[in-house]
C-alpha cells in the first residue's frame, strides 16, 4: 500500500524507515524536537544503486552538525576516492542550504524557538567554515589516519607512506621479474618440460599475494622430510635407560638435566609421534 501526500505524490513504500535516518520534519522544527529522527544509534542501510542513500546520508550529518555534533567527530567512508570527492562536494552544499535556510527560521521566530533555530544555523556555519575537519574519504585513508596518529602502536615508521594499488602492482611486478631471472637458470629445464612460460605465472603470483591468509594446499614447495621414527624411538628407548640408572643428584650434569628435561616433556605432552 503507497503511502500518499498532499501533492499527490507517492512516498517509497520504506519511508518510515526513511525517517529514522534523516527524519520525518526536516526544518520545520530544530533537531533537538524533532522525535522521528534518531542520532543515538548504529544504523544499516542496504539499497541499490540510484535509491538515495548518499542523500540519506548527506542528511543525517547535516542533523549530526546541527545537533552539536562537531565536525571533527564525523567521518563518512566510503570505497572509492571518487566517491569521497562526490560526496565531500554534496556534504558541502547541504550545509550551504541549511544554513540559509536555519538562519531564515530564526529570523521568522521568536523566544526559545528563534534561539534554537540560531544556535543551529551557527553549528551549520562553523562547520561549513571547518569542512575540512570532517573526514570523507577512502578505508584505506582512514586507516592511514588512524596509524599515522599512532604508528609506533602499530609498529610502523612515522614516515610511512600509502601504496596505491596502481604502484603495488607495479611493485609485484618488479619483484616477480627478478624472482624469475634468478630461478630461471635452476628451472628452466623443468618449465621447457611442461612447455610453461615464467611470466604465465604472474597473475598465481599475484592471487596469492592478494590472499595471503588462504592456506596453499597440494602444491610441493619443498621435498619431502625424511622418516625420522626410527631416531625417535631410539633416543626415547636412550632415555628410559638413563633415567632408569640415574637418581636426583646436587651434582648432576648438564647432559643429565637435559636427558631429565626431555623425559619429563616426553611424559607431559606423551609423545608417540615424530610429528608430535
Amino acid at each position: 500500500m503507497e503511502l500518499i501526500v498532499s501533492d499527490s505524490r507517492p512516498l517509497p513504500p520504506d519511508e518510515a524507515t526513511r525517517e529514522i535516518i534523516r527524519g520525518v520534519d526536516g526544518l520545520k522544527h530544530p533537531v533537538g524536537g524533532d522525535s522521528s529522527i534518531v542520532l543515538d544509534r548504529n544504523l544499516v542501510v542496504r539499497a541499490g544503486a540510484g535509491s538515495g542513500k548518499t542523500r540519506s546520508l548527506v542528511d543525517r550529518m547535516v542533523a549530526l552538525v546541527r545537533s552539536g555534533v562537531p565536525a571533527r567527530e564525523i567521518a563518512a567512508i566510503t570505497f572509492t576516492i571518487k566517491a569521497a570527492g562526490e560526496l565531500r562536494v554534496r556534504f558541502a552544499e547541504a550545509l550551504r542550504d541549511a544554513g540559509s535556510e536555519l538562519e531564515k527560521c530564526a529570523a521568522g521566530s521568536s523566544g526559545d524557538e528563534a534561539a534554537a533555530w540560531e544556535t543551529e544555523a551557527k553549528r551549520v556555519r562553523k562547520a561549513e567554515h571547518y569542512l575540512e575537519h570532517v573526514f570523507i574519504g577512502t578505508v584505506h585513508a582512514f586507516c592511514g589516519r588512524l596509524l599515522r596518529e599512532r604508528p609506533f602502536e602499530a609498529g610502523l615508521s612515522p614516515d610511512f607512506e600509502h601504496i596505491d594499488p596502481g604502484a603495488v602492482m607495479a611493485h609485484r611486478r618488479r619483484f616477480w621479474n627478478g624472482f624469475v631471472a634468478r630461478a630461471a637458470a635452476r628451472w628452466i629445464d623443468r618449465f621447457e618440460e611442461v612447455d610453461l612460460d615464467p611470466g604465465e605465472l604472474f597473475d598465481f603470483f599475484s592471487d596469492c599475494a592478494n590472499n595471503e591468509d588462504v592456506p596453499l594446499t597440494g602444491l610441493t614447495l619443498r621435498p619431502p622430510l625424511p622418516d625420522l621414527r626410527p631416531a625417535v624411538d631410539e633416543v626415547l628407548a636412550r632415555v628410559d635407560e638413563v633415567m632408569g640408572l640415574t637418581a636426583v643428584t646436587p651434582g648432576e650434569d648438564d647432559l643429565l638435566k637435559e636427558i631429565r628435561s626431555l623425559h619429563r616433556f616426553r611424559e607431559r605432552e606423551k609423545l608417540d609421534t615424530p610429528a608430535a
